[in-house]
């Protein structure tokens, strides 16, 4: 009986304990169904280690839930290219220096090159693209030396990412979190204030 009700505490808390961010996706690309659906479930996975649910959206929904985030599924060249393993050549968010943003692109053609060098699958690695994009919206402009956040990938993050082991460091997962939290409550104050 004890175990049954400190199970349920425990699960109470951290179902309260999840945040959620709504995520729009515009597969401008015409990128086949399973593949974006794949790319969903590796992102979903990353950021399941920060707490964080993602409830996807259309492409042409209105954005009145926040904190709110548009990443567009291209297939045309990426602005620029900085080697073919770096992430500039295969996502941007678009942010401001203090880290402000919401829009992000994957460019799958890049993906798919760098995936069919290390065989992997180019929807997984979609899937980080776009958390690593969607770790930009949230943490700001900037990289670090591992995990989703880092600016290059070698074939030992591909490997990571096959085991879903690729994830954001315990500092940008309370990070975000907190993002998460004052956006959310930023909306609601104004949806408060427009009453």
């Amino acid at each position: 009986m004890q175990a049954t009700l400190l199970l349920a505490v425990f699960s109470a808390g951290t179902l309260f304990a999840t945040e959620s961010m709504y995520v729009s996706v515009c597969n401008l690309g015409g990128l086949p169904e399973s593949t974006v659906a794949r790319a969903k479930a590796e992102t979903e996975a990353a950021f399941r280690s920060a707490e964080v649910r993602i409830e996807w959206k259309g492409c042409n929904e209105d954005p009145a839930a926040t904190p709110w985030f548009t990443l567009r599924l291209r297939t045309d060249e990426p602005p620029k290219m900085a080697g073919s393993s770096s992430l500039d050549a295969m996502g941007r968010a678009f942010v401001t220096v203090s880290g402000e943003g919401y829009l992000a692109d994957a460019y799958y053609q890049a993906i798919r090159e760098l995936a069919s060098q290390h065989q992997a699958d180019a929807g997984d690695l979609l899937g980080y693209v776009m958390a690593h994009e969607l770790g930009h919206l949230l943490l700001g402009p900037g990289h670090v030396p591992g995990g989703v956040m880092r600016a290059k990938w070698s074939l030992d993050e591909l490997t990571a990412l096959r085991q879903q082991r690729l994830q954001f460091n315990p500092s940008q997962r309370a990070q975000i979190r907190r993002g998460l939290t004052s956006k959310a409550e930023a909306q609601e104050a104004a949806s408060r204030a427009e009453k």
